[in-house]
This record gives structure tokens, sequence and C-alpha cells, in this order.
């Protein structure tokens, strides 16, 4: 039997929460419930037979877990009760699941006696909340950015005699183990800069040399429009050129230290599509498995040309210690050698845009989603 699905719509695409005046989570905005689901999966037309109630799981407070929870209100509990709703806890996202989060969502399960068929969870790796509960897995977000056109594709695959060796973006020192910031800082102590395309931002309080030399700001073909303010930081944007000038690219992931906050699992952000789709090999600064991940997505990775052992290393020092010798070796090499591997390397980085533009296009990200509730409509449509 076809039924209409909808999303419920008191309230629709926020955040559930605010649940005590001193503990709160962020609620309002349109991402990810709303263009997503709204016109790429349920196309929402009105009232429904059957709804999804959305619960973005964003970074929780770690105060109060004990009683904190994601507030469900009285009508979509009524529409769970009569079998007509399912909770969608989503994570799929980049929000990896720390111990807050985990503990927010078994909160929320317990407090409205959710059961199996009441649940679905749509998680970049896995959930280990309850292992009876039905669990999605993609990690949608290296696929939300959309393609190049052919024509610049093409035009990547072509180019030679690049004036610079390595890209490396870094927007901003995010942690607090300075793991972004060590790189940095190698870079500096090695004289590397000069023959890369390399950025990074200001510092507050500037005191070794390397701070004060920051910040480095791209400065081939740059314009005025390359840049924007934020927090009084000049911050560089990403335009197309920045990879036909360069060979291979070091992605700086979010995450690069493994600890028990975080769920068993790599976290892959949107920053692995830029290399991707612009037809650039990458070495990936980020935790233990990251290089296996991908593979396991059907991407292809750079062994026969250089080292990949740094992604089987758990020690967070040592596997830094690799790449930055990695990344130390492939600077020294000639123009003409780079030149040399990257035309080696087309066959690879064609296969990698491929898959990226056909997972794109077709919607890979919500495919498995939809054949899960559908299991979940059918089910409830029959009691």
């Amino acid at each position: 039997m076809a039924l209409n699905v909808s999303l419920t719509t008191t309230p629709q695409y926020i955040y559930y929460g605010l649940t005590t005046s001193d503990d709160w989570f962020e609620q309002g905005g349109s991402e990810p419930f709303g263009p997503r689901f709204n016109k790429e999966y349920f196309n929402i037309t009105g009232t429904g037979d059957f709804y999804i109630i959305p619960i973005f799981v964003h970074q929780a407070s770690p105060t109060k877990l004990t009683t904190t929870h994601y507030i469900i209100p009285e009508q979509e509990l009524e529409l769970i009760k009569d079998n007509k709703a399912v909770v969608l806890f989503d994570y799929a996202y980049e929000h990896f699941l720390s111990t807050a989060n985990k503990q927010l969502i078994i909160n929320t399960i317990n407090k409205y006696n959710l059961d199996y068929n009441s649940v679905v969870f749509y998680s970049f790796n896995y959930s280990d909340i309850h292992p009876e509960f039905r669990t999605v897995y993609f990690h949608w977000v290296i696929y939300y950015k959309e393609p190049l056109t052919t024509e610049i594709v093409s035009s990547l695959a072509t180019t030679t005699n690049r004036p610079k060796k390595l890209l490396i973006f870094c927007r901003k020192f995010i942690d607090d183990t300075n793991c972004r910031k060590a790189v940095g800082q190698f870079i500096f102590d090695n004289n590397m800069q000069h023959d890369n395309i390399i950025t990074m931002p200001n510092v507050d309080n500037p005191i070794t040399e390397f701070e004060k030399s920051l910040p480095w700001v791209y400065d081939i073909n740059c314009s005025k429009d390359s840049y924007y303010r934020q927090n009084s930081n000049i911050v560089f944007k990403q335009p197309n050129n920045a990879y036909s000038e360069t060979y291979i690219s070091v992605v700086l992931e979010s995450l690069f230290v493994s600890n028990s906050n975080t769920a068993s699992g790599v976290d892959i952000s949107e920053k692995i599509s830029h290399p991707i789709k612009h037809l650039h090999p990458f070495i990936i600064h980020g935790q233990c498995g990251y290089l296996k991940q991908l593979k396991s997505l059907g991407f292809k990775t750079f062994n026969k040309w250089w080292d990949e052992s740094y992604d089987h290393i758990e020690n967070d020092k040592l596997r830094q210690r690799a790449i930055l010798k990695l990344i130390k070796k492939l600077s020294t090499k000639s123009f003409a050698e780079l030149d040399n591997m990257y035309k080696e390397m087309i066959p690879i980085l064609k296969h990698n845009e491929s898959l990226f533009r056909s997972n794109y296009i077709n919607k890979i990200y919500t495919n498995n989603l939809h054949k899960c509730v559908n299991e979940v409509i059918l089910l409830k449509s029959d009691k």
C-alpha cells in the first residue's frame, strides 16, 4: 500500500530541546531536514498518512545529562501511539556520537518509552545505543557538495606544468590538541611555504616566529573576492584555480585524535569532497582508518605512489609524525616528477570524481534511508 509520507509540522525543521532554563540545545535553521528531506526525499505536499519526526543530533552540552532529553510534543507522541510515525535520530552529517549525545538519545528513548518499531537511526558509522534498533549507515556529508561542470573537470585533467606542489587549506585552528597548528609549525620550521599553496589563520597574541608570520594567504591569481572576514580574521575561500595550480592536496580534517568521547569509527567531513571533485590526489591528516573508510565507500587511494601506512597507525603522535614526513618528502620532489606522477594517477582521479558525481546525482545518501523507512511504514500500516 502506497502511503503519503510527510514530516511532522509542529514544530518543523528544528532541533528538539529547551528542557531547562539553564541547559539548552540549539534550535532553528533548515539544515539538514529542510532542503534535503523536503525536496529530495519526502516531497512534502501536506498532511500525510505516515510521519517522520526528525531529531537532528547536534552537539550536546555535557551538563545535566541524567535529566536532559529531546522534547517530542504531544501531537507527535499520539502519532507514534497510533502507529503513524517514527522518530528519526539523525547524526549522519558530521556530528560524531559523543558520550553526551549518546546519553541524550538514550534519555529520550527512555522518557517516551520508544521501542524498536518507533525509532530509526541515521548514522555516519554505527549506533551502539541499542543494537536492536534499525540503523541506516551513511556519512552523507561527503556527497552534498555539488560536482563541478564536466568542462572544468576535463580542463583539470589536462592541466600540466603547475607552478606549486602541495595544497593545504587551514581555515582555523579548531582543536585543543593543536594538531593543525603543528602542521603549520612543521612547514614553517622546514621553510616549505614557498613552493606550495598553504593557508593558515591568524592567532591571538602571537609569540613565536611562526605565529608572527601568520596569516598565510593564497597568492596565485587571487582577488579581493578570494577572502572574507570572520571574527576580524581574513579567511580564504577555496577557488577552483587553487587545485589547477597544484598537484597534491593535504586534507586537514576536523578530527585527528581518537578518544573515548566519540563513537567507534572515523569522522569524514565534506573537506575530502574538494580534492575528489577537483581531480586531486590526497593525503589525509585525520583519524586512524580514514583511508580504509574511504575505500569501503568505493574510492581509490594512492599507495602506488607514496607510503599510506600512516592510516594504520593508532598512536596519534606517531601517525602525525609519519604524515609530516610524507609531506616533506613529496615537497622535495621536482616539478617534473610531480607532473609525471599526476599523469599516471589520472585513471584513479577520474574514477573518484565519477563515483562522487554518480552518488550525488543518484542521491545515494537517501536511498538506504528511504528503504528502511518504507519497511517501518509497511510494518506499522499492517497493524
